[in-house]
């Protein structure tokens, strides 16, 4: 059986959590995730990463395009990982 590859939001759920949840611009999400080899036929990446972002209840859009985890998501995470 094959590995699947990580979703968008799972990409992000990483970032922000290695991150310390730090609010992150959609350019700067990008960039971390083409540093980890991420690839998408998207015209538009960034954009497409921010559509996904503010529909998953796990996110929090603090200023435009700029996001973090939810606080409450972010705790849950962070103690089930011994960050």
């Amino acid at each position: 059986m094959s590995k699947q590859p990580l979703r968008i939001v799972d990409h992000c759920i990483n970032i922000f959590t290695k991150n310390e949840n730090k609010p992150l611009y959609v350019d700067d999400i990008y960039s971390r995730m083409r540093q980890r080899h991420w690839k998408t036929e998207s015209k538009n990446p960034a954009k497409t990463i921010g559509n996904r972002l503010r529909k998953d209840y796990r996110f929090v859009k603090v200023s435009p395009n700029t996001f973090k985890l939810a606080a409450n998501y972010y705790t849950a995470r962070r103690n089930n990982q011994n960050i």
